[in-house]
């Protein structure tokens, strides 16, 4: 080509043509820049020189000029991608504001967000992101097949590039959501001169992530039904110095029990809830023992809230809630029961007086009278399980552990009783 000695051209072309940076006159190539012969070289819309520009790092003028004269250059992400690879955060904040633009004007109804998982799109862009349009992340207009960019990243099926990267970017997209929540609640009570002020929640990113997975109104299922066992893997990979389904929030709560807490009425599907549940206990063994901050176990909370997964919750059990032996524990007790002398474990149905609802340090030993028979037939089952529902977990409970038919409780009522 005539122009193929020219700067501008060999920028153009910088893929195929060598090219080091130092050498070039960006003051030149802003000067060449109206020359470009975008239709002989099959670049009408300029998206190839903008990249290859973007390539070397430029300064923002030079781009300011190329999308000025180009301006459906930066339609696609590619623009977009090649910034956040190799160009200044100028340059990406630039481009992505443009790039905005331009996809509004060519009527694209969903935005940059649905692509933050992207690796190419590091955690300070991804920043940048949130930050310009954080509404976004929970509008299904702005993601691919209506559903929302944060859906989509929760549901882990396109999880790209390292697990601590994309994890940052997930935290960041949960704490945006959360802290535009919290200022759309202000700005309620202020429009209402509402007087009773409170502090919005602390932000804990791991409750905040299931409590998205079990919302009935999560869609990241459209893109797997169990993909978003991607994610929980992600998040234990990358927090290993803080095992992220260990830690609590400010009530003592774990990511378990903000599952358990509410009534099941998700779009994971029986499977789903049955996966999600014992992806958590395997991840924290402990927490299958460990009460809430009302001093409810985990079972207990199943059966009340209608989860499906008694049974996964049973067998994680110790043996020494399920059957009454604790050979760890020196103190019993002895019953007479249907003339028969039974010994059993002395276990704490109820928290110690040392061991506060929500203290998991405590929670979590076995320091109980009752055993799991006592505790199931104690509680208030869901009404999804009905009465047939309820006998069928009895049932259950009798014929893995039929010894404990005969054992009584802390006050030393049978379960016949109970």
């Amino acid at each position: 080509h005539a122009l193929s000695s020219t700067i501008l051209f060999r920028v153009a072309r910088c893929e195929e043509l060598p090219l080091i940076r130092a050498e070039i006159d960006w003051k030149l190539f802003q000067k060449q820049i109206p020359s470009y012969p975008a239709s002989d070289l099959a670049d009408e819309l300029g998206a190839h020189l903008l990249q290859s520009a973007l390539r070397n790092d430029p300064p923002t003028e030079v781009i300011r000029d190329i999308i000025k004269l180009y301006p459906k250059s930066c339609v696609n992400m590619d623009s977009f991608y090649a910034a956040c690879q190799h160009a200044s955060d100028d340059a990406v904040q630039l481009v992505m504001r443009r790039t905005m633009k331009a996809r509004k004007v060519e009527g694209i109804s969903w935005g940059m967000l649905a692509f933050l998982g992207d690796a190419r799109i590091r955690l300070t862009h991804a920043q940048f992101l949130c930050r310009c349009v954080p509404e976004a992340l929970v509008d299904p207009m702005h993601g691919v097949f209506g559903v929302s960019p944060l859906d989509r990243m929760v549901s882990g099926a396109f999880i790209h590039g390292a697990y601590v990267e994309w994890v940052a970017k997930l935290k960041l997209a949960l704490r945006t959501v959360a802290e535009t929540e919290a200022a759309a609640v202000a700005a309620r009570r202020h429009s209402q001169n509402s007087q009773s002020a409170s502090s919005p929640p602390l932000f804990h990113p791991f409750h905040a992530l299931v409590r998205r997975l079990i919302s009935s109104d999560f869609m990241g299922v459209q893109f797997g039904p169990l993909s978003f066992i991607n994610s929980l893997t992600a998040c234990v990979e990358s927090e290993t110095s803080d095992p992220p389904f260990h830690q609590v929030d400010e009530k003592g709560n774990l990511p378990l029990h903000i599952i358990l807490q509410q009534d099941c009425d998700t779009n994971l599907g029986v499977m789903g809830e049955r996966k999600l549940l014992k992806f958590l206990l395997n991840a924290n063994p402990d927490s299958v023992m460990t009460r809430d901050s009302e001093g409810k176990l985990p079972v207990v909370l199943a059966l009340e809230h209608g989860w499906p997964v008694y049974d996964i919750i049973v067998n994680a059990c110790p043996s020494e809630y399920k059957e009454g032996v604790n050979t760890a524990v020196s103190s019993t007790e002895s019953a007479t029961v249907a003339g028969t002398k039974t010994t059993i474990t002395a276990i704490s149905s109820s928290p110690s007086p040392s061991s506060p609802p929500g203290n998991n340090t405590h929670n979590s030993q076995p320091q109980y009278n009752n055993l799991l028979i006592h505790d199931v037939l104690s509680c208030k089952y869901h009404q999804r399980f009905g009465v047939s529902g309820a006998r069928s977990v009895i049932r259950y409970i009798l014929k893995h552990f039929p010894s404990t038919s005969l054992t009584p409780n802390h006050v030393g009522r049978l379960p016949l009783h109970i």
